[in-house]
């Protein structure tokens, strides 16, 4: 009986910590990451990304991070605050707008 306890111990407690990592990660891969990528222009001077924030009020709002110049050491890093129009609940489809504003800001609007 104490080989079968002895090593099934082990094993069940192994078991139960693969469990619970793999629940404890399950909210951080259902909701979507706040920052998006940088969106860069064709000329590659000018690139936009979104960051999504939900208050406490229930509003969502995306701040768009411009960044103007050629190279890391050139980079002039400007802000712009965006409400959208989606409840804290939907924070999928406001992170989609934010990506999709920040998109046509960069594609569009400073295409050159």
């Amino acid at each position: 009986m104490s080989a079968f306890t002895s090593s099934a111990v082990p094993d069940f407690i192994s078991t139960l910590h693969r469990v619970i990592t793999a629940v404890q990660r399950i909210p951080f891969r259902m909701a979507p990451p706040r920052f998006t990528d940088w969106y860069v222009n064709a000329a590659g001077n000018f690139a936009v990304r979104a960051h999504v924030i939900c208050s406490d009020d229930g509003s969502v709002n995306a701040v768009l991070t411009l960044r103007k110049g050629w190279y890391s050491g050139e980079y002039t890093y400007a802000s712009s605050r965006v409400a959208l129009p989606c409840k804290h609940t939907e924070r999928r489809k406001a992170y989609r707008l934010a990506c999709q504003q920040a998109e046509h800001l960069a594609r569009l609007r400073y295409r050159f």
